[in-house]
């Protein structure tokens, strides 16, 4: 997998994900690039946003008690209109606590500075938010027809627009009082678990809100634009965009769907109470209705063995869960078609990275990252796609001014155990730097081993092949515990 993270004016290029993209993700939420002032612009005065708000509230409580079965422990819902700066600090007093816990090992003034930077971005997305911290749903009058534009809704469709916007949100209003999602998303310990019950939190939202379209007639369009509006999507046909749209709306209400074909309607309460463990079984329900479909290494148990031998003391470091969904997202933003990116990220059963930095005028990066597919055709996929990604990748660094690209080393080296090891050093230059890339490469079986040294001298090939194999002993061994616990 090949990711490239832009430091000071050297864009490196390498196969890996590396951690400036997960804390990217983890902070900046869904991606909002995409269509601008696709529609004329649909008008209503400010001052009616409160009392068309009490409108459709009162309109839409009962459409979705009858829906999910349940009903509202309060008579009525708590909402409030605010403004954009009131939805930016909101934003900060939820995701800090969350972020930090993720992100232990990285600078607490760095991880601010980025989230005052994110939510001051997306404050300016939502026109309707709930906020689980608080109990409370929140409407943003001043941003209703800028996120109505960018969500190319037309003037006649803003009421329909607005009501399945609300009801989404309404929906989570619901769901947190009978699943309290604070307490939910206190034992998400991994950027994959919340992903993944993140996607049974929209996906009931999108069910419940699609059944209230179908019975009013309300076309397909404008609850397309009202769901990717809930997740402050702009554009759901390309990028992050759309891969946050499959997982979260598509996927997840298909996911509701089939636990309620199989369930009833109180099967909801399983999904929310024991939610799936990866974005995985959201893709695949019958794999979290049927847990025991497969079996795998625990990469985050492996990853975390040899962590502690990289020399990265003094360096902020990371740990996180790859899951099918973020190799998929990954994928697919470094251009690789749908199709492929798709085919790749659904053989992936199992995955971890672990990531240290060294911020510098010359940063320093170590990273490893395991992944463990269905079969090994699935791993050999991402590697040929890592390749097409890093040619790309190449040729855009080579087009820039005053740049020089030499690879020093490129060869295959022998390594017990493995279907192939692979070796690559590359030296990048521009101007005022110069950065040091070593990468190995390594399938065994159907793990896929990367290993990836930036500007990190005194760690060697020898000392990467190492690694390699300290990762394929705890491998064989924890291969050998899984063969001994099915017989």
């Amino acid at each position: 997998m090949i990711n490239g993270s832009k430091t000071g004016s050297t864009k490196t290029i390498y196969s890996f994900m590396v951690f400036a993209l997960l804390l990217s993700m983890i902070i900046s939420g869904c991606k909002t690039t995409g269509k601008e002032g696709v529609a004329s612009s649909p008008t209503i005065s400010e001052k009616d946003y409160k009392s068309l708000a009490k409108t459709i509230i009162e309109k839409a409580q009962p459409q979705i008690q009858e829906i999910t079965g349940r009903k509202y422990k309060e008579d009525k819902i708590k909402y409030e209109t605010i403004t954009r700066d009131d939805l930016r600090k909101l934003l900060i007093e939820e995701e800090l606590p969350g972020i930090k816990k993720l992100a232990q090992g990285l600078d607490e003034d760095m991880i601010i500075r980025q989230l005052e930077v994110s939510t001051e971005k997306r404050s300016q997305n939502y026109a309707v938010r709930y906020s689980n911290l608080r109990k409370i749903l929140y409407v943003i009058p001043e941003n209703i027809v800028p996120v109505a534009v960018r969500s190319g809704v037309e003037k006649e469709e803003l009421q329909n627009f607005l009501l399945l916007l609300i009801a989404h949100d309404m929906v989570h209003c619901l769901d947190d009082q009978y699943y309290d999602f604070m307490k939910q998303l206190g034992n998400c310990t991994t950027t994959e678990l919340i992903s993944a019950f993140g996607a049974v939190i929209d996906g009931n939202a999108a069910y419940v809100t699609n059944k209230m379209a179908d019975s009013q007639k309300i076309n397909e369009k404008t609850y397309i634009n009202a769901s990717k509006a809930s997740l402050t999507i702009q554009d759901e046909t390309t990028g992050a965009g759309k891969q946050n749209f499959d997982l979260y709306i598509t996927k997840g209400s298909k996911f509701i769907s089939a636990i309620i074909d199989r369930k009833g309607a109180e099967g909801v309460s399983s999904a929310f109470l024991t939610p799936p463990v990866s974005t995985r079984q959201v893709i695949f329900p019958e794999e979290y209705l049927n847990p025991t479909a497969l079996s795998s290494i625990n990469c985050t148990k492996l990853i975390e063995s040899i962590a502690g031998k990289l020399k990265t003391e003094g360096m902020q470091s990371q740990k996180t869960t790859v899951g099918t969904m973020i190799l998929q997202t990954t994928l697919a933003t470094q251009g690789i078609n749908k199709e492929e990116a798709e085919a790749i990220s659904n053989s992936l059963i199992d995955g971890a990275s672990y990531t240290a930095i060294k911020l510098a005028v010359k940063p320093v990066i170590v990273a490893v990252q395991i992944l463990n597919f269905k079969d090994e055709e699935g791993a050999r996929r991402l590697d040929t796609a890592s390749k097409l990604i890093q040619k790309s990748q190449e040729a855009q660094f080579k087009a820039r001014l005053n740049t020089s690209y030499n690879i020093i080393k490129d060869e295959e080296t022998v390594q017990e155990g493995f279907d192939f090891v692979k070796y690559k050093e590359i030296e990048q230059k521009t101007d005022t730097e110069a950065t040091i890339t070593r990468e190995l490469t390594g399938l065994t079986d159907s793990v896929y081993i990367t290993i990836v040294n930036i500007n990190m001298d005194s760690i060697s090939k020898e000392d990467m092949l190492g690694i390699l194999n300290q990762i394929y002993e705890g491998y064989l061994k924890m291969d050998q515990e899984l063969i001994s616990s099915t017989l």
